[in-house]
């Protein structure tokens, strides 16, 4: 295949105003500012991502290799006519269950919004893409973890709280 160029650089200055409505001064300034958002979804892109990622999580908390936290969320709902009780949750009023996760950013990264209240959020991530995502390598494996709280399962991605953690360092990972 041919390398195509940079087709703006083979148009004038009133060839690029009458096609894009800029000369090649403007469209030069709107590269420079605008140019990071635009750069492809490559590879080595998403790992600069997630390393940002992970370096701020270590800054907050001292926690290595982590790129979110993993939570599920209760909304309230009005009571449906269709499967009614399953819309219940534990607390007794109806809602759905929303899986969210969170980067370091404070940035919503993921969202699950279509789980009646009754759902545990294990399950929702269980049958979830993200849980794919790692487990079937998209996410080095090993590599980057999702914090969550003691109602997920611990997964080699997933680190989850000691249920009765010792004295010393297991205390330390779960404060």
């Amino acid at each position: 295949m041919a390398d195509r160029g940079n087709i703006l650089n083979e148009l004038t200055n009133q060839q690029l105003v009458d096609r894009y409505r800029f000369n090649r001064a403007g469209l030069n300034y709107l590269e420079t500012v605008f140019g990071p958002a635009l750069e492809p979804a490559t590879m080595r892109h998403k790992m600069r991502e997630l390393d940002a990622q992970v370096q701020q999580f270590y800054g907050l908390a001292q926690f290595p290799k982590v790129v979110g936290v993993i939570d599920g969320t209760h909304i309230r709902i009005q009571p449906p006519s269709e499967d009614e009780p399953s819309f219940v949750n534990r607390k007794g009023f109806h809602s759905i269950n929303v899986q969210v996760v969170f980067d370091g950013f404070d940035r919503i990264t993921n969202v699950v919004a279509r789980w009646p209240g009754s759902a545990h959020d294990s399950r929702i991530l269980q049958q979830s893409g993200l849980r794919n995502l790692f487990d079937e390598g998209h996410v080095p494996n090993g590599q980057y973890h999702l914090l969550g709280d003691s109602g997920y399962a611990g997964r080699r991605w997933l680190l989850t709280p000691y249920l009765n953690p010792q004295p010393g360092s297991q205390t330390a990972y779960n404060r």
